[in-house]
């Protein structure tokens, strides 16, 4: 006698499956999986190594196992990712925690943070060494180059107010992202208003001229930076697109971090603009921002709920705003962390 085969054709197999046949020893192939889910999501800039993570979860097919077919698009600042967010132009972005405070409590946008990336502030300027640019007050009296939308430009005033410094004596100029480095080479800035994660970038760009920076974390401003926005309609929707979502982003940073030089090569791949060795380089910069005693006792994007409420308190503060939004607005808890 034959024995039994140990699996079926397909259209056997759902036909034993309609009628609720189950043979001993046979295998019924499972049904062809749903395709996966298309989701938009907004980044905060053009593309960087910065954001590797996101690629290296592309390559590797995270997003795919965890059902989604993600869409990686370039923003236009902080700001700007805030508003398509809120907007339902992407359901899901990435973008500084302080600007959102001032856009959920001025606007009343619908977004709030789900998974924290940037747990240490990046937010930094760069000078000239010439410029002799040592302390917050050596500002006084140049000319700063500052992106429309960047959460540094957003979180001046908060620099302004911990350093003491006359802001009135400061000419800002608003230049895009793309032109710093240029308008800084050619003198025509004292300085610029950029992520300390962007120092590898512009080192190259500026050499041979050597480059300052006052960090606003030095001046003692300690608050979220940039972490995973969601909509909150979106949110409530599908919640579960976004716990998948995060998952997966999450998987991709424990790539990136563990082989930044891997996460280079692969963001190379993605936009050959972006040099192996700079992507490696910036990837080295968001895990030390990334990576902190709170992240390694509860995970890659913990959100603690004090330090969320230092960050309103502190933009609060800088921005004069006339109420503190509770901090159960500005994130969900449970998307991230052990």
């Amino acid at each position: 006698m034959r024995p039994i085969s140990r699996s079926l054709s397909a259209p056997l197999a759902a036909l034993a499956a309609a009628a609720g046949l189950f043979l001993p020893g046979v295998d019924v192939a499972a049904p062809e999986a749903a395709a996966a889910q298309k989701v938009t999501f907004t980044l905060d800039f053009e593309y960087a190594g910065r954001h590797a993570y996101y690629f290296v979860a592309l390559e590797k097919g995270f997003y795919r196992e965890a059902g989604l077919d993600v869409e990686i698009v370039r923003g236009s600042g902080s700001a700007d990712a805030i508003r398509a967010v809120g907007a339902g132009r992407a359901p899901l972005g990435f973008a500084d925690a302080g600007t959102l405070v001032v856009s959920r409590t001025s606007h009343g946008l619908p977004v709030r943070v789900v998974a924290m990336v940037y747990n240490r502030a990046p937010h930094c300027i760069f000078c000239l060494e010439e410029a002799a640019v040592r302390v917050p007050r050596d500002l006084e009296g140049k000319k700063i180059a500052t992106p429309p939308g960047s959460a540094s430009t957003t979180m001046f005033p908060a620099f302004v107010r911990a350093t003491g410094i006359n802001a009135e004596k400061i000419t800002r100029v608003a230049v895009d992202t793309s032109a710093l480095p240029a308008v800084l080479a050619s003198h025509q800035v004292d300085c610029v208003s950029l992520f300390y994660v962007a120092q590898p970038l512009l080192e190259r760009r500026l050499a041979p001229k050597k480059i300052t920076r006052l960090l606003y974390a030095d001046a003692g401003l300690e608050f979220y930076s940039n972490g995973i926005i969601v909509n909150d309609g979106f949110l409530q929707e599908q919640p579960d697109v976004v716990r998948r979502f995060v998952a997966a982003t999450v998987r991709g940073m424990e790539a990136a971090f563990a082989e930044p030089a891997e996460a280079g090569r692969i963001m190379n791949k993605a936009h050959p603009q972006i040099e192996p060795a700079l992507g490696q380089a910036e990837m080295e910069i968001v895990r030390d921002l990334a990576v902190t005693p709170l992240t390694r006792a509860h995970g890659l994007g913990y959100i603690d709920p004090k330090k969320m409420e230092q960050t309103r308190d502190v933009v609060v503060e800088a921005f004069s705003l006339p109420r503190r939004v509770p901090v159960e607005e500005l994130y969900a808890p449970g998307f991230a962390g052990k």
